[in-house]
């Protein structure tokens, strides 16, 4: 069996990683073989010593084949819009997928908030979570994670968002280091950095514009990475002004307070 044998190496989010890093990991298989294999999204680099493009590989790794992958699933093709004007946006070229869905103009919009003492984040998010659970037919509350700026702050939003899910009878469950996937019945509070390998059909982002002081060189692509992550519905909240850094796809967001706009009395859906 030993004979028989073949050492191979696949590597996920490859882009994290340094061509140094990327050059020994493929040390680690056969040379008879050579049978390296890495995928990954540039524009998911959220590391300061990730490489920034895939010729950079060569000088430590050599000549290499390589494949993409046009069709995205996961999310609406409503949330791709604005995946593919970041990915303009930062990389300058256009981006190298598409959606698999046509534009449905009943997919829900992303929502931007501006809150205020009187009306806090937390109270936002609870208002769109249960109108999420109502949508849903009350049947099964959906994958919900929330991103938040800074880890240590974990506790402090999970009692926040529990205090108000209580009474929907929502569990709230944090994840400092993004390690705890729960299941669908709770809503996730996870630190920003810990939103790779993560999937939801919804997500929020709490005060986007802290993180964007917090991460001036990476909040494009967080919020590229949460677009990846969400399937129907994406929130982001603010206390100041929304982030300059992500002027660009300020447009596809909505202010309205809702995701599915009630109809008034009388009148006509």
């Amino acid at each position: 069996l030993l004979a028989e044998r073949r050492g191979m190496i696949t590597v996920d989010e490859a882009t994290d990683f340094s061509a140094v890093e990327l050059g020994c990991m493929r040390l680690l298989a056969d040379p008879a073989f050579a049978s390296f294999t890495i995928c990954g999204d540039p524009m998911q680099r959220i590391t300061g010593q990730g490489i920034p493009d895939w010729g950079d590989l060569v000088e430590l790794v050599g000549e290499y084949s390589s494949s993409s992958l046009r069709r995205s699933y996961r999310q609406t093709a409503r949330l791709l819009e604005m995946a593919k004007d970041l990915y303009r946006h930062a990389m300058e070229q256009e981006p190298p997928f598409d959606s698999a869905y046509e534009l449905d103009p009943n997919d829900p919009p992303p929502l931007s908030f501006k809150a205020t003492k009187d009306d806090p984040s937390e109270a936002w998010i609870t208002e769109r979570i249960v109108e999420i659970w109502d949508l849903n037919g009350q049947c099964n509350l959906p994958s919900i994670g929330v991103f938040i700026p800074d880890g240590s702050d974990e506790a402090a939003w999970v009692k926040r968002l529990e205090e108000r899910l209580r009474e929907h009878a929502f569990e709230v469950e944090g994840s400092a280091n993004g390690m705890s996937l729960g299941n669908t019945n709770r809503v996730r509070v996870f630190p920003v950095q810990a939103i790779k390998g993560l999937e939801f059909e919804a997500a929020f982002f709490v005060d986007i514009d802290r993180m964007s002081e917090i991460y001036p060189n990476l909040v494009d692509r967080y919020l590229y990475v949460g677009l990846s992550r969400a399937r129907s519905y994406l929130g982001a909240t603010y206390t100041r002004e929304f982030p300059r850094k992500l002027g660009v796809v300020k447009k596809h967001f909505s202010d309205r307070r809702r995701f599915k706009e009630s109809v008034p009395t009388g009148g006509q859906s």
